[in-house]
């Protein structure tokens, strides 16, 4: 600092000034004050005794001329207290002008460090003003996958379940139609088969013989019939239609009419053809079953891997956007400090400089009065030495 700044003297004249000063110091406090003459001709002699400076040079003069030596010596001093005054005076303009480039070089640096700190600062928060709102979006998309990946997941697995139940249901009706038709073949069959036995050509042999046959034919519709009327296939016109055979071949007897066993053979015939139809739609809406269930499997199971990939997608960005925001509130912390360390640095740096100014500027001005002064005593003595020697008797 400009306080620790200290001129070294190195030669015995500055040292032999210094005393003269203190001596002149000390011997103007003992002569008085200002004298009330006011000729014009001693006004340079009043204007030196305004200051202590000067007072005490022209004590100084007054003390020596009473010695009656020759005022050359206290010429030859001023001269070098002129001299050394000027020396003094280039080396503080030169320290000050070194010392105030740095003041400005360091003021410049500490100002472009600030303005570096506020725009550090100003994108650190720029860029939170974006991430954080992204985040808090961020994190309710990712929530929204996932209860959309969840719903998709449960929609799959409820395929399959209904399409194992389809399954299952169409294997059911199949086995029940493959019945029927059985059923309805085997009752044809015993129908063509016992109606013979009531064709007229046979009646003769039917009356001698034991009945054991038509006793076999009956066994055989009672089964028959016992079947048909349990049978329940769940479609329209073909439970009645075999109750109503079933009725029929209650009594064997009536397959004796010709016209009876045409139109229950017809019977026969067109519900098995029905049986047969149902069979083919059943197979058919299976397929188209079958066929929509892997369709929607697919496109559901494409959903799902589409939506965990953009899941993950937003995972990383969320993981991405919270390091960021880490990173950016470190930023802005260490630009806030920055800014309070170099703002307080910048404003003791100021105040360094200024005082360093303040003070050059008063040793200068009081070095500029010095040397003037002494330049008038320096004219006194070479000119005015009598002049001196009157105003000294008056100032007595």
């Amino acid at each position: 600092t400009w306080g620790q700044i200290q001129i070294k003297k190195s030669n015995n004249m500055r040292k032999q000034l210094t005393a003269l000063a203190l001596v002149l110091c000390l011997v103007s406090s003992t002569f008085a004050a200002l004298p009330g003459a006011s000729s014009s001709q001693f006004s340079q002699f009043v204007q030196l005794e305004r200051t202590p400076f000067g007072r005490s040079l022209l004590t100084t003069l007054e003390v020596h001329l009473k010695t009656n030596e020759p005022v050359q010596h206290l010429l030859t001093q001023l001269q070098a207290m002129a001299s050394s005054l000027a020396e003094e005076q280039a080396i503080s303009d030169s320290t000050h002008s070194e010392y105030q480039g740095r003041c400005e070089a360091d003021i410049t640096q500490l100002q472009a460090e600030i303005v570096a700190a506020e725009t550090a600062k100003q994108e650190a928060s720029d860029q939170l003003n974006i991430d954080e709102p992204r985040l808090a979006f961020l994190i309710a998309e990712r929530e929204r996958l996932q209860t959309e990946i969840r719903s998709t997941e449960e929609y799959i697995v409820q395929l399959h379940r209904t399409r194992a139940e389809e399954k299952a249901q169409f294997e059911q009706r199949i086995l029940e139609l493959n019945d029927a038709i059985t059923l309805f073949t085997e009752a044809r069959k015993i129908v063509e088969r016992v109606s013979d036995q009531y064709a007229p050509e046979n009646a003769a042999l039917l009356e001698k013989s034991n009945s054991l046959g038509v006793a076999k034919g009956g066994n055989a519709f009672a089964q028959v019939s016992a079947k048909l009327s349990k049978l329940n296939l769940k479609r329209k016109g073909i439970n009645a239609l075999a109750k109503v055979l079933a009725q029929v071949m209650s009594r064997a007897e009536r397959l004796a009419n010709q016209q009876i066993v045409t139109r229950i053979l017809g019977l026969f015939d067109e519900l098995t053809s029905s049986l047969n139809q149902a069979a083919v739609d059943e197979r058919r809406n299976e397929e188209a079953k079958i066929k929509a269930y892997h369709e929607q499997v697919e496109v559901n199971t494409k959903k799902l891997n589409d939506l965990n990939i953009e899941l993950n997608n937003t995972e990383y960005e969320i993981h991405a956007t919270q390091q960021r925001i880490v990173l950016n509130r470190q930023k802005l912390q260490e630009a806030i400090r920055t800014l309070q360390e170099k703002n307080s640095q910048l404003s003791h740096r100021k105040t360094e400089c200024n005082d360093e100014l303040v003070s050059y500027n008063e040793q200068t001005a009081k070095r500029t009065e010095e040397r003037d002064i002494i330049a008038q005593v320096i004219e006194i003595i070479s000119n005015k030495v009598n002049l001196l020697r009157e105003y000294s008797q008056q100032r007595s």
